[in-house]
């Protein structure tokens, strides 16, 4: 009888060990590779299946779009699934990027930056370019997805066990081209000044029109 007891409580205790083994595996946060190496073979099985299904067609802007925010929604879950929490203290709009460049950037670097390139004089466009620059690399940004890769990814905090999704270029300057590092500029503070004469017919499509500066975007 006293052996039967001993087996039943041995059984017991190694019933409660793993019980409080998996409890804790669930309280505890799992640290950064383990979400990494998660929200990768997701991923990767992800972009399979999709690519796979596109080899008869071709992607669109709105393909690309679509994909990235799956994506993001993917390193999203892995870490709230693995005990993270999300945290957003960079910007992750246009929107957003406007209200902190009108506290830190010269307005003349800002009405040059978001004239529209395409319909600006020759004089001006890398000046544009330029501006532009000035304002970009003050943030932090992913590429764009494209035909060759899916950039994606997340700011993690091993510490405090969060984790912030990284931006998106097009996020965050939409209708502007990435940069180029080696394309060679002037400074936009030397830019012709508006009563030279070039800015005239930039003034309806740009600083002089009413509309909300998110609609008048550049499209560059």
């Amino acid at each position: 009888m006293k052996k039967t007891v001993s087996i039943i409580a041995a059984l017991v205790l190694m019933v409660s060990l793993a019980i409080s083994a998996h409890a804790a595996e669930q309280d505890f946060p799992k640290d950064s590779e383990d979400v990494k190496e998660r929200v990768t073979l997701r991923v990767h099985e992800y972009m399979f299946s999709d690519m796979t299904k596109a080899k008869a067609r071709a992607l669109s802007d709105e393909d690309f779009i679509a994909m990235s925010s799956r994506v993001d929604d993917i390193v999203r879950e892995e870490h709230i699934n693995a005990g993270w929490t999300e945290v957003k203290t960079k910007p992750h709009t246009a929107q957003e990027v406007r209200k902190i460049i009108e506290q830190e950037v010269d307005p003349r670097a800002i009405s040059l930056a978001y004239m529209d390139i395409e319909q600006a004089p020759e004089e001006l466009k890398d000046y544009i370019l330029s501006a532009r620059r000035e304002i970009i690399y003050r943030f932090e940004w992913l590429g764009d997805a494209d035909k060759t890769s899916m950039p994606y990814g997340s700011e993690d905090d091993e510490d405090t066990k969060t984790f912030e999704i990284s931006p998106r270029f097009s996020d965050l300057f939409p209708g502007w081209y990435e940069p180029r590092v080696d394309l060679v500029l002037p400074d936009w503070k030397n830019a012709p000044e508006s009563g030279s004469g070039i800015y005239e017919a930039m003034l309806s499509a740009s600083i002089g029109c009413s509309m909300p500066y998110n609609i008048l975007y550049a499209a560059a």
